[in-house]
């Protein structure tokens, strides 16, 4: 949990991401104060981490090159495609 409060305090200083610093103060805000937050074993902190990290990398895909963005969800769908003809020869 100490590592992950370290990066999120060095994501805030990338000056692209100024968009989500108010996401990442509030998941530093939810770590500070969690009473559990020194447990590595509590699901409900791990739980809430997990969905704002979730949220925050889906609008970190608004930042990536769109060439980048469109190769992750093109990979199986061009596979799609060729399993198609396939069947149609």
């Amino acid at each position: 949990i100490r590592n992950l409060i370290f990066y999120l305090r060095e994501l805030r200083l990338l000056t692209p991401l100024e968009t989500l610093i108010p996401e990442i103060n509030s998941l530093l805000r939810k770590l500070d104060n969690f009473p559990g937050a020194v447990n590595p074993n509590n699901v409900q902190l791990a739980e809430e981490i997990k969905q704002t990290l979730s949220q925050i990398k889906v609008r970190l895909q608004r930042f990536l090159p769109s060439h980048t963005a469109e190769d992750v969800p093109q990979q199986p769908a061009a596979q799609q495609p060729a399993h198609h003809q396939e069947e149609r020869t």
